[in-house]
């Protein structure tokens, strides 16, 4: 197998591991990859476990320290797993090694770490039935990022999954905590906290960087900061830098879509791979370049929530659509209230995409605006199934809303199977139409910069009459203009009389004064 070696500065311990390369072979013939099984997919999403490390007020996260190389192979299958070691000795330059333990790089090994987690926890089921919970459902490959209500749970949560992983074989480390109160117990009960507590204290939470001292989360931007120090004005230079923007919770998605439009008017253009942009779309991806030191500053408070009172209720969740000739998309909040009836409305996630290449009218984009704001419906009524209690959605498109609230059948083959789907989704009852100021998700189908990005309270906390009674919300009248009825599909029944002549006079050939000759 070959293989190479994976440098890493910024990591405390192993700078330097082993990574291979499985799926390599010669022309024509298989590689390892090939004749293994990938095996189910047992770890939970990543989107999901970012929503609900969010959620809780007291957080912990830990690493499982060389978690692939704590499980062994078989010995009659270690022989597939050879490789060549370079040594000192100069009468032989090499020698033939064989891996003992799962590897980097092949097509099982995911599942390998995962399954065998899972066996050896679920041996403590009755021991610790919540720990075993959250290390069956929660662990993310092998990072854990968790928490609980209270300092007590999360200290018996984290002080558990310790416990256990220890008893199977593996080593949980880096443990840090937003708590301080935490922490402290943690050292008084003689469990270790390798990760400080200090004001300037930042940790890289599967994609997210976390601020400890403040509780906020933000983007990690550090690769495309790095990567744009030597990019080019090229079209290559361009897809590499958009490759390198991995913002799965959409929080910088507004400023993030110029450029994604930026390589669409690129393609459009037919510009080649190695050659200089033309200078008006070099000047945009200079501009934007340019921005791209200030998202380290774009954060957003890890906790959901700042004052929710429980006995006042539970959580509404509003998601707001939007289309533009640019792109379409949708943007999710909270709102919370209190038993006092104060109001708070917290940023939750987006997701957007582009315009289609081919034009299509702006009402017909608004429905796949609302069709991405419906799928963000179904999704994330799944992962908080038990803390949102309500759904809205709105948009400011009257056409859009007519559709939703109309039949399918009622509508062309396009139109028709977009409000199947968005039905199948949402209540159409709770979908409302807002201005189009004050809409959200205007934000991510126009796009903004970077510095207006930060500061900008419609984009991180929804309109203001969010945070109103729902007296105060915006009346809902609207009218559908006349030209878009003609989208509508007619249903037309027709039918062919046949007059049936007493005569036929097609059969006789010669007709004479009182007399008719047939053709026969």
């Amino acid at each position: 197998m070959p293989y190479r070696s994976v440098v890493r500065k910024d990591k405390s311990t192993t700078q330097v591991r082993l990574v291979f390369n499985c799926s390599s072979s010669k022309r024509g013939d298989l590689s390892l990859n090939d004749y293994l099984e990938q095996g189910p997919i047992l770890n939970p999403s990543l989107l999901d476990v970012l929503l609900r490390f969010r959620i809780f007020t007291v957080v912990f996260c830990g690493h499982i320290e060389k978690a692939f190389l704590m499980i062994g192979i078989a010995e009659d299958d270690r022989r597939y797993l050879r490789f060549l070691w370079s040594t000192n000795d100069k009468g032989k330059e090499y020698v033939v090694l064989q891996m003992n333990r799962v590897l980097f790089g092949s097509r099982c090994s995911p599942f390998l770490l995962r399954a065998t987690i899972r066996y050896h926890v679920r041996k403590y089921l009755e021991r610790y039935p919540d720990c075993v919970d959250m290390l069956d459902n929660k662990l993310y490959a092998d990072d854990l990022c968790y928490g609980a209500e209270t300092v007590q749970e999360a200290l018996s949560l984290s002080a558990g999954a310790v416990s256990i992983l220890k008893d199977s074989g593996f080593h949980l480390r880096k443990l840090c905590t937003n708590s301080s109160e935490l922490q402290a117990l943690r050292i008084q009960n003689g469990l270790s906290i390798e990760v400080g507590f200090e004001q300037d204290c930042k940790l890289k939470v599967l994609s997210l960087v976390w601020n400890l001292y403040e509780d906020s989360v933000g983007v990690d931007v550090t690769p495309l900061l790095n990567s744009l120090e030597s990019m080019g004005n090229t079209k290559r230079s361009v897809l590499s830098t958009v490759a390198r923007v991995f913002d799965p919770l959409g929080f910088i998605s507004p400023f993030v879509v110029r450029v994604k439009k930026l390589v669409q008017e690129i393609w459009e253009r037919g510009v080649d791979w190695d050659s200089k942009l033309p200078d008006d779309l070099r000047i945009k991806w200079e501009k934007w370049c340019c921005e791209t030191g200030c998202l380290s500053d774009v954060r957003i408070n890890r906790c959901y929530f700042s004052n929710w009172d429980r006995d006042a209720g539970g959580i509404e969740m509003h998601i707001f659509c939007d289309s533009s000739q640019v792109a379409y998309g949708a943007v999710a909040y909270f709102r919370s209230e209190t038993t006092s009836g104060e109001v708070g409305v917290y940023f939750v996630m987006a997701k957007s995409g582009l315009a289609p290449l081919k034009k299509l009218s702006l009402p017909r984009l608004k429905l796949m605006g609302a069709l991405v704001g419906a799928k963000l419906w179904k999704h994330l009524l799944v992962v908080f199934k038990s803390l949102v209690k309500r759904v809205v959605m709105w948009t400011d498109s009257e056409i859009c809303l007519y559709c939703i609230k109309s039949s399918a059948t009622e509508w062309k083959q396009l139109v028709s199977n977009r409000v199947v789907e968005i039905q199948d989704c949402v209540v159409p009852d709770r979908s409302f139409h807002c201005p189009g100021l004050e809409n959200p998700a205007d934000r991510l189908t126009r796009g903004i910069s970077a510095v207006s990005l930060k500061s900008d309270d419609l984009w991180w906390s929804g309109p203001r009459w969010l945070k109103s009674p729902r007296y105060d919300w915006p009346q809902q009248k609207f009218r559908v203009p006349d030209e878009y009825m003609q989208e509508k599909r007619i249903a037309v029944h027709t039918a062919i009389v046949k007059d049936d002549p007493l005569i036929d006079i097609s059969r006789f050939g010669v007709l004479h004064g009182g007399e008719v000759s047939g053709n026969g």
